[in-house]
């Protein structure tokens, strides 16, 4: 349906917004930094040294799975490769390219990058919720809702070891503040959730429909994905996942009678293994080296990589027909949109 594809469209523009925005992780200083000071046993009275509490996640493991009822959307094969080429997440530096013409992120999703970092020395986390109800709405102009609500949820928490992450408190997510940390915990969740109840404009069909996106970034257990650097390399640890879920559904009634209804999902989700990256330079395309494990609707397999400058090969299935495809990725140019 076309308004399930518009908000499909505004996710993916969110997505990103927030993915590059919370990345402080992925502008830290590559040096080796080095601390004369070992790790005390007897707790510090100094809060500065004393992470912040995690008083503010957002998601809950059953989250990461897709509800009973939902039906997978299929994704041609053209479609698959596209997207895995132009996701970020497969690069160490990915080449930047100038955005389409007239492209740019929504302004709905802006106020969410307002969130401020509150930080010491060992930790950080951020939080924002935004109610963008009005601003989605005049997405829907083919409807006339009795009810419409968009509410928009952000959260991030690091904590760092050896390293000091202070320069970041009071700052938004989107000033990209860096700073030295040779081992960095990091957690991010994101949460856009659509409901209404509208009539349509040109034939009065009536939809009831909920819309729920999730991105997350951390561990399969919802803790912080550590990634240890040691110039000039910089290694993620295996338990890491990186997931973003969308789920849509719709009833769709006529003078009172139920005439249609839709529950679909989309469903990405990386696994990482043995990733290093070598960061000695911009030209350093690649991961240097590990596995990254894929599902992503109804297709399952893996990009292994064997060097910074060489393009990693894939070897995917289909689960659906079991049709089998290999292959390198080719290097895209980020646009700032996914």
């Amino acid at each position: 349906m076309r308004f399930a594809n518009n908000m499909r469209m505004l996710f993916i523009f969110c997505l990103v917004s927030i993915i590059i925005s919370c990345g402080v992780a992925d502008k830290i200083s590559k040096k080796n930094t080095k601390s004369d000071e070992k790790p005390s046993t007897v707790p510090s009275k100094d809060p500065a040294s004393l992470p912040l509490p995690e008083d503010g996640k957002i998601l809950q493991l059953s989250d990461l799975e897709v509800p009973a009822g939902y039906k997978v959307k299929s994704i041609p094969w053209d479609d698959l490769i596209k997207s895995l080429n132009s996701n970020s997440s497969f690069y160490n530096h990915r080449p930047v390219g100038a955005p389409p013409a007239g492209e740019s992120p929504d302004d709905c999703i802006k106020s969410v990058n307002d969130a401020i970092w509150v930080a010491n020395k060992v930790s950080a986390r951020s939080y924002k919720s935004v109610d963008v109800s009005d601003c989605i709405k005049k997405s829907w102009s083919a409807f006339t809702f009795s009810r419409f609500t968009a509410v928009m949820k952000s959260y991030s928490y690091y904590t760092c070891t050896g390293g000091d992450i202070s320069a970041i408190n009071n700052k938004k997510l989107s000033d990209g503040v860096t700073f030295d940390c040779p081992q960095l915990s990091r957690r991010t969740e994101f949460v856009f959730e659509i409901e209404g109840d509208g009539i349509s404009n040109n034939d009065g069909t009536r939809m009831i429909m909920k819309i729920s996106d999730i991105t997350y970034y951390g561990t399969k257990s919802l803790g912080g994905c550590t990634v240890s650097s040691v110039n000039p390399n910089e290694a993620k640890n295996d338990d890491c996942i990186e997931l973003n879920r969308h789920l849509f559904s719709a009833e769709t009634s006529m003078r009172g009678e139920l005439i249609g209804e839709t529950k679909e999902y989309d469903l990405e989700k990386l696994s990482f293994k043995g990733i290093i990256d070598d960061n000695s330079s911009d030209t350093n395309i690649w991961h240097k080296a590990g596995t990254i494990t894929l599902d992503k609707n109804d297709w399952q397999g893996t990009v292994n990589y064997s060097g910074s400058m060489q393009a990693p090969t894939f070897t995917l299935k289909n689960t659906t027909t079991d049709e089998v495809k290999t292959g390198n990725l080719t290097a895209t140019p980020s646009t700032g949109l996914r």
